[in-house]
């Protein structure tokens, strides 16, 4: 039987210490070494790159329309006779954040104020077979309402004559209160 003594334990624990607190401070030297950060960052770099080529090939981004007339999206906001609304932008590319984008929508004493209202089903069916050939079924009617029964958090549709890409500021010709899903 082999016989140690205390004093070889205090040796080996001293030992084993020392090599723990010098393979930290070599890894924490090594992580710190411009070297090892520029071609880390570097290499991340290059991956994010060919990352991002091939998410674009996989979802490539839809044209943007030449002309926008309308816009949908919700009321944060109403100043006087402005709606201040936004819409949510979401993209081809899953991995992309959907943007928010803000309108100013002006109402004229023009612009038409009209509330989308869903159709029962009997009234569908009675349209169905009214139908001319060709012909489309509408799903729903439209009331005309006051200024007053818009409120902040409904979603709308203005519409406008003119083109309104490149603005953030319109006077709506129509605004159409859409229900909420589950509603009337």
């Amino acid at each position: 039987m082999l016989k140690t003594d205390t004093k070889t334990y205090l040796v080996l624990g001293a030992t084993l210490i020392a090599g723990v607190l010098l393979g930290y401070l070599l890894g924490y030297a090594a992580t710190k070494n411009k070297a090892y950060q520029s071609g880390f960052l570097a290499g991340s770099t290059d991956v994010e790159t060919e990352y991002q080529q091939k998410i674009g090939e996989l979802f490539p981004e839809a044209p943007e329309p030449e002309e926008i007339f309308s816009v949908l999206g919700r009321i944060k906001d109403i100043q006087g006779k402005t709606l201040i609304l936004e819409e949510i932008v979401y993209f081809s590319n899953p991995f992309k954040e959907p943007e928010i984008k803000t309108w100013k929508v002006n109402a004229t004493d023009s612009t038409s104020l009209l509330k989308r209202v869903e159709k029962t089903a009997g009234e569908l069916i009675k349209e169905r077979e009214l139908l001319e050939p060709g012909e489309e079924i509408v799903p729903y009617w439209q009331k005309a309402i006051e200024f007053s029964e818009l409120v902040i958090g409904q979603d709308i549709k203005a519409e406008s004559q003119q083109n309104i890409k490149g603005k953030s500021e319109f006077d709506s010709s129509r605004v159409v209160l859409l229900p909420l899903p589950g509603t009337e």
